[in-house]
């Protein structure tokens, strides 16, 4: 949520429907009980927890759930069912905080065969113009499967359409790695090889999205990961783009 909101909320330009789906959603996080191989969350300087953002925060414990209020609407809620709670067990906090490291420290174990020193942006900005996206891209069949997963993409475009005497103006989800997500007015598109689509996917999420907002658009959730019908590994591609990964033989642009 947060790079949404930096996005959508945290300036001048306000995005009224999603301030008013904010403003009106109690938000209820949970820590993750599990790790899926595909996980990486660790790699983007996160944790299997959420550490803020949070109305109220459920922590699995022996029998029920460890509940921490992260704002004042939160603890208002607490507050108002004082009878569906009681008191923590001694130790609980404690437990919590064994279980979190544990998962992270699970995490981590698993994405060790994925080393990678430098920062993000360093490893994508310096493969400017290089052949090496057309290697990562050569399976991708632009399902945009890993857009439609992903919880930090925000593209959309406008469409107007007929309404009775008037029009009307949808927003409809877009996905930066379909043809069209560029194209400008006479059907001119500054991205129309799929590699340069590629390029600019992996651009802005490590790239511009930090230097604009603060932060990397991309959480290592993982979706992304199991969703891609290409098997394409985001942080195998981090990886490969740090190393200088090249293979020979490989065309430099996808069509």
């Amino acid at each position: 949520m947060s790079c949404l909101d930096r996005v959508l909320r945290d300036h001048e330009f306000r995005d009224p429907g999603w301030c008013a789906a904010r403003e009106s959603t109690l938000v209820v996080a949970g820590d993750c009980t599990g790790a899926a191989d595909s996980c990486f969350c660790t790699m983007m300087g996160d944790l299997p927890h959420p550490r803020d953002l949070f109305d109220l925060c459920l922590s699995p414990l022996e029998g029920g759930f460890l509940v921490e209020a992260g704002t004042e609407r939160g603890e208002r809620l607490l507050a108002g069912h004082g009878d569906l709670l009681e008191e923590a067990p001694p130790g609980a906090a404690e437990r919590r905080a064994e279980a979190r490291e544990a998962l992270a420290a699970r995490v981590r174990k698993g994405n060790e065969r994925f080393p990678v020193r430098d920062p993000f942006e360093k490893s994508v900005a310096k493969h400017e113009g290089t052949a090496i996206w057309g290697a990562l891209a050569a399976t991708c069949v632009e399902c945009n499967a890993c857009n439609i997963a992903c919880p930090t993409c925000h593209c959309f475009l406008l469409h107007d359409l007929p309404a009775g005497e008037g029009a009307a103006r949808l927003r409809l989800w877009d996905s930066c790695f379909h043809a069209g997500h560029a194209r400008m007015a006479g059907g001119l598109t500054p991205r129309l090889q799929l590699t340069e689509r590629f390029r600019n996917h992996y651009h802005h999420k490590f790239v511009s999205f930090p230097r604009n907002w603060g932060v990397t658009a991309c959480t290592g959730c993982g979706r992304c990961v199991e969703a891609c019908m290409g098997r394409i590994d985001k942080r195998e591609c981090l990886h490969r783009l740090e190393t200088r990964w090249i293979p020979s033989e490989v065309p430099a642009e996808v069509d």
